[in-house]
């Protein structure tokens, strides 16, 4: 707990005799209640707060803290604020802290929050807990002017109908009666209906610490263009993919429906493709409408670039007018963690290029949200894994260092559930991936050298020594892992681009030894090594084994295989693709091996998934092979981003291909090297020392690209770079960055 609050977390009277439970550690709520019409009270909660307090005549900047369980969505006199808290785990949970003074006037004000509680069982939240409630204070240096307590005033908003979920039950479809929803509750100071006060809770047990990233930017988008479908439904075109939610104000016959549909493509025909490909079910909201105005503002966002508009049956007249009537009505309010478009530009004369840069971007933008998100769409959760790669591009794009801190951080705590780490986390649902716990220390090594920020290594070096001392109890004689059955073990996703790799992966993983897992051990114990190395202090901290002697057992034990290759087992002659990226990436291999792997990468290019397609682009530049990244990055074929280029992709994809996959996302950051690559290797970035704000600039214009631009905003400054071929580059740097 990082501040005294004067505020109480206040809640329903129906939540707070609620024994509170703990779903991280199997326990499951048996409080399934509903009301006497059949609405159920601990699922898909909304809850309205409300204050009227008073401001002075004179007043300098206020602030708001505050947080909710699961969500808010604040309002100052019917203004949104704020929407937050960003996921954590309950013995470190977020607050967040907004500057409200624009808001506020001399004399009485409202201030309002709309909470939501999920009360499933998901990788985005730890709801199912039995927790619901919220927590505010207004204030400035000298005055607290409100602070939750059992003055203020309370609703159940019944107005929303749980459907179903989409994705792994990550988000409500929800349906709204619109004659049960008023929406003065958030701007009227004089509004009653159904009212009140609110119950304090004083066995809370959150454990409150100052949110370390901003709350997510929100703005409004109207559609593209619009136009009827075959079918008579209204297509909303809103140009690429967006995460949204949207908001309509609308007016129609009492008692009718409009039901709003939401996909990533179309149909030849320019239908809907509906159900979405990631998303089996529906995908689906509904207005249910009161005859008067109405307001459709749903909490949860969706991923989508298309909306369909259909109401009930008409004549087709009449229903073609009323959805033209609708659609001049609707905006999706996009969000996502802040990303100003013009932190990171890059363009080249050659248009390919150029678009790759833009959708793998947009990627990035839509899939980081309170945390770096697996797709925003369907898992909404933040994957280690995934995450590698989305920190590395996305602080790239923006130059914040606060989001990947909040990401090393929010896996550190998962510590406290297995000491070997989560595959993701924050969230409710318990998920073990030993591959992505082993690249954990890279994670943490990469953001020390894009950033300079070694502070952190006093937080997470004895989580990771814990880390290695877990996976050690799994360690045979020769220091190689085996029977690592506790935790999934990965090599690539999806299951059809492992090459071919000759080890059984199902869940849970079966007895054995194989080469993948214990690739990552060595990276994990040799970056651990290095880490150690910045910090003497920590000199104490120990791993199972030295990693040179888990490289000798490597080599004895899978070393041989054709050509000079790794193979996938001890038993197996096969020489998979995977079994080689990680020996080369982490260093292990030697001058021999090293040229045997990159010739069966030039043989066999990218033989993956996207996602390991990362390590391999990086090993090809770090080798002095960028021409080869740069070209698997940008050629024709099945495995490019090219290819998702023809597909027509606003955002990066899952995987290859829309139909490389059975239930691919159309927007999953995972996918976004080509951004690294560009900046690091194109543009030529290299980060010298960024904690005094010093780098070097060495370009490399990719083959048949004539002229490159590329700005970047890094370490409270900007660099600038525009080379063309057969000119000496032209490199600017303000802010006080400095030129090795």
């Amino acid at each position: 707990m990082d501040r005294k609050w004067q505020a109480k977390w206040i809640t329903s009277a129906d939540f707070l005799p609620l024994r509170p439970i703990d779903p991280t550690r199997g326990e499951r709520a048996e409080h399934t209640a509903a009301d006497a019409e059949g609405y159920t009270l601990q699922i898909n909660r909304h809850q309205i707060f409300r204050k009227v307090f008073t401001m002075p005549a004179r007043f300098g900047r206020v602030q708001a803290a505050v947080t909710a369980d699961d969500f808010y969505r604040l309002y100052i006199n019917g203004s949104l604020v704020g929407l937050g808290p960003a996921p954590g785990y309950l013995f470190h949970y977020n607050y967040n802290v907004i500057d409200i003074t624009r808001y506020l006037h001399p004399g009485e004000n409202l201030i309002a929050a709309e909470v939501t509680y999920e009360g499933y069982r998901n990788r985005v939240v730890g709801s199912a807990d039995l927790r619901m409630g919220f927590l505010c204070e207004i204030y400035d240096a000298k005055n607290i002017y409100a602070a939750t307590d059992g003055s203020w005033l309370t609703a159940r908003l019944n107005c929303w109908h749980a459907v179903g979920f989409a994705g792994y039950e990550t988000q409500m479809l929800d349906h709204l009666e619109a004659a049960r929803y008023d929406s003065r509750w958030k701007s009227d100071r004089d509004y009653a209906k159904d009212l009140v006060p609110a119950s304090v809770n004083i066995h809370d047990d959150h454990v409150l610490y100052r949110q370390i990233t901003p709350t997510v930017d929100f703005y409004l988008l109207k559609a593209d263009r619009q136009y009827f479908a075959p079918d008579g439904a209204l297509i909303l075109d809103f140009g690429r993919e967006i995460t949204a939610s949207l908001a309509i104000h609308i007016r129609g016959m009492a008692g009718s429906c409009l039901r709003i549909r939401y996909s990533e493509e179309l149909q030849e025909d320019g239908s809907l493709r509906y159900p979405m490909r990631c998303i089996k079910n529906e995908y689906e909201d509904r207005i249910y409408f009161s005859g008067g105005e109405d307001v459709f503002e749903p909490m949860s966002y969706k991923a989508f670039r298309y909306v369909e508009l259909q109401m009930d049956p008409r004549s087709e007249v009449s229903a073609r007018r009323e959805l033209e009537a609708a659609a001049a009505s609707v905006l999706a309010v996009v969000r996502h963690y802040p990303m100003p478009e013009e932190a990171c530009r890059f363009r080249a004369d050659d248009a390919r290029l150029s678009k790759i840069f833009e959708f793998c971007k947009n990627g990035v933008r839509c899939g980081t949200q309170e945390g770096y998100l697996d797709c925003p769409s369907r898992e909404k959760g933040q994957y280690l894994g995934d995450a590698v790669i989305t920190s590395h591009a996305q602080y790239l794009l923006t130059g914040d260092s606060r989001q990947f801190r909040k990401c090393i951080m929010d896996f550190a705590y998962s510590s406290a559930i297995c000491p070997g780490m989560l595959g993701v986390a924050p969230g409710a649902y318990v998920q073990h991936i030993a591959d992505y716990v082993l690249l954990y220390p890279y994670m943490v090594e990469n953001f020390i050298r894009l950033t300079g920020e070694r502070d952190i290594l006093g937080e997470v070096l004895p989580v990771i020594s814990d880390m290695l001392a877990w996976f050690g109890g799994h360690m045979r004689e020769d220091g190689l892992l085996h029977n690592v059955s506790r935790k999934w073990n990965l090599v690539d996703w999806p299951d059809g681009d492992r090459d071919g790799y000759d080890f059984p992966l199902e869940q849970p993983t079966p007895p054995g030894c194989h080469n993948v897992i214990n690739a990552l051990w060595y990276g994990a114990l040799s970056t651990f090594e290095r880490l150690r190395g910045f910090c003497p202090k920590y000199a104490y901290l120990t791993a199972p084994i030295e990693s040179e002697k888990v490289a000798k057992s490597f080599r004895a034990a899978f070393g041989g295989g054709e050509g000079g290759l790794f193979r996938d087992t001890e038993a197996s002659r096969h020489t998979a693709w995977h079994s080689n990226i990680y020996p080369l990436f982490f260093g292990m291999a030697n001058l021999e091996e090293r040229r045997a792997i990159l010739d069966m990468i030039r043989r066999r290019g990218l033989s993956g998934s996207v996602f390991n397609a990362y390590f391999v682009l990086l090993s090809l530049c770090r080798a002095g092979e960028a021409d080869l990244a740069f070209d698997m990055i940008r050629r024709d074929g099945e495995r490019s981003w090219a290819r998702m280029l023809a597909d027509g992709a606003t955002a990066c994809f899952e995987a290859w291909g829309k139909d490389a996959k059975w239930n691919t996302s159309l927007c999953h950051p995972w996918s976004s090297t080509p951004v690294i690559i560009l900046a690091e290797y194109a543009a030529g970035i290299r980060f010298v020392d960024p904690a005094a704000g010093v780098y070097a600039v060495r370009p490399r214009l990719p083959a048949g690209v004539s002229g490159m631009h590329f700005t970047v905003k890094l370490g409270g400054g900007r660099i600038t770079v525009d080379a063309e071929r057969g000119k000496p580059p032209r490199v600017r740097l303000s802010g006080g960055l400095r030129l090795e």
